[in-house]
């Protein structure tokens, strides 16, 4: 008589079945054929450049900005000294 539902599965009295695994293996296909991830890939390269060019003439900016602000601030001061 069975007081719970699988109570004779409580305390390991009886044991599944084994299951074996398998796994699913897809081809793949060699990547120096693979020519659209070729071509995504240089469009990437490209825009990368671009971004970069962008980014030194920023930089560029920046400091010709930063420059004649302290240029401006000395000369500020030297007005307000005088």
């Amino acid at each position: 008589m069975e007081r719970f539902e699988n109570e004779t599965d409580l305390y390991g009295g009886r044991k599944s079945p084994e299951k074996k695994k398998t796994i699913i293996t897809v081809p793949k296909e060699p990547e120096d054929n693979n020519l659209l991830m070729d071509h995504s890939i240089q469009k990437v390269m490209r825009k990368n450049r671009e971004l970069q060019k962008q980014i030194n003439e920023l930089i560029d900016k920046n400091n010709g900005l930063k420059s004649e602000n302290s240029r401006l601030k000395r000369k500020l001061k030297m007005k307000n000294d005088e």
